[in-house]
């Protein structure tokens, strides 16, 4: 239970007055959200628990509704709740801060008491541009740490706009006249510019150099040699499979007729090779003929 317990060397007394503090500081006010939302979240707490909580800090109230989520019906335990405390009572009320340690964790609490005490992240309420002209002043070694902080910090350390400004810091302004330079950042990134070393980058400039002025009626000669490369490759095997041609003429054999049989004798030749009627009826006069014997008259004796 004393996590979520406030001690005076932890938090100030003191809360924070949000409307005498923009009175203040009137370019400050035009940072914050039309509603006056200073923080705003929801979700569900970690298991075995189920309920659903929404947290709302206001330029002067700290709003908290929870719903609970239990399986069985049990009478007066499952209507919402809602606390709506100012800053200085919400500093002070340790049920709305176990409800919120309880459902959003720890941290969700720490920030919120640190909200109420005067303590807002400005940084991150700041317009984008001035966001990477802060971040541009922070050391090369520091940025990838950076990028951990949150997704708002991490889409700034890869913004495109922070690269090119690192890139002119190291290279200085004059490498941006040149034309090469700048499409193939435009194409591939600053960041990838930035950390591609000297040498390969002398090379990529040239070939995107050699494919500007590249015409197809005038190749270059990088384009001639590539092509006089791919004449000289030997051609892969074709197999019958492949052409047409051949699997055209083995189903035209596939589909006719059988070859006659060469072992039998010449007359089986003739009887398969004859198709008219008149043919096969003398042959088989013939046939009958030679195969029946004559017939003798009988003599007297």
């Amino acid at each position: 239970m004393s996590s979520y317990k406030n001690t005076n060397t932890t938090y100030p007394i003191q809360t924070f007055d949000v409307p005498k503090f923009l009175k203040e500081h009137p370019f400050l006010s035009g940072l914050l959200k039309k509603d006056g939302n200073l923080f705003q979240c929801d979700g569900d707490a970690p298991s075995p628990s189920k309920d659903y909580g929404q947290l709302q800090i206001n330029s002067n109230t700290v709003v908290l509704r929870w719903w609970k989520i239990t399986l069985r019906n049990i009478e007066g335990s499952i209507y919402p709740g809602e606390i709506k405390n100012s800053y200085e009572d919400f500093y002070h009320d340790e049920i709305a801060q176990r409800e919120i340690s309880r459902i959003f964790g720890q941290k969700t609490l720490d920030y919120c008491l640190h909200l109420v005490c005067g303590q807002i992240d400005w940084l991150s309420r700041l317009p984008l541009n001035i966001q990477i002209k802060i971040c541009s002043f922070v050391n090369l070694d520091d940025i990838p740490r950076l990028s951990l902080v949150s997704k708002l910090f991490r889409s700034i350390c890869r913004h495109n706009d922070l690269w090119k400004i690192l890139y002119m810091y190291q290279h200085g302004r004059h490498a941006l006249e040149n034309k090469n330079l700048i499409q193939l950042a435009e194409k591939r990134g600053w960041r990838h510019v930035f950390f591609t070393n000297r040498l390969k980058l002398q090379i990529e400039l040239r070939r995107e150099a050699q494919l500007e002025h590249y015409h197809p009626e005038d190749p270059s000669d990088l384009v001639k040699a590539r092509e006089r490369r791919h004449k000289l490759q030997p051609s892969p095997p074709v197999s019958a499979r492949e052409q047409p041609s051949v699997r055209r003429h083995s189903i035209a054999i596939r589909k006719g007729s059988p070859l006659p049989d060469r072992s039998g004798s010449a007359k089986t030749d003739i009887v398969h090779r004859s198709d008219s009627p008149l043919l096969s009826a003398r042959s088989f006069d013939s046939r009958s003929m030679n195969s029946t014997p004559l017939l003798r008259s009988p003599t007297n004796h």
